[in-house]
């Protein structure tokens, strides 16, 4: 099954039509970007099989979707990319692997605050004489 709109491919056709009636006949409601919430949105089919399972993207965001797919399909073909597409596809792995160090880093720094929460709790508990584990248990009496 084919997922890459193409000349010759009829099922991105007949679900882009399908989805289009769906549109008119009010079957179908538009709702904001899934991932900047722009209201301005473009269906975008994940599976052309199913043509009225649409994910609403922004124009820009539904441009991105189809060229990191297209060009991931091809190079795992191993279709000899263009130096213009390698220009590009190099550019959007580029853009991808910094926003995944970006998340890295607000992961990393999230973890390393809730640790030093830890060990400030860890430490009050020790000034008190009691541990972690037994924080909610009243001191036994001997």
């Amino acid at each position: 099954m084919s997922f890459l709109p193409g000349p010759n491919n009829h099922l991105a056709e007949n679900a882009r039509k399908k989805y289009e009636s769906a549109l008119k006949a009010g079957r179908l409601k538009r709702k904001p970007c899934a991932v900047c919430g722009a209201p301005k949105t473009q269906g975008h089919h994940e599976d052309y099989s199913k043509p009225l399972e649409v994910v609403w993207l922004c124009g820009a965001h539904h441009a991105k979707r189809h060229s990191l797919r297209y060009f991931l399909i091809a190079w795992a073909a191993g279709r000899k990319l263009r130096p213009q597409e390698e220009r590009i596809f190099a550019r959007v792995l580029r853009r991808e692997r910094v926003q995944a160090e970006q998340r890295k880093l607000w992961l990393h720094g999230e973890l390393t605050a809730v640790n030093h929460a830890i060990r400030r709790i860890k430490t009050r508990l020790k000034k008190m004489g009691r541990s972690l584990r037994g924080a909610y248990r009243k001191p036994s009496r001997a």
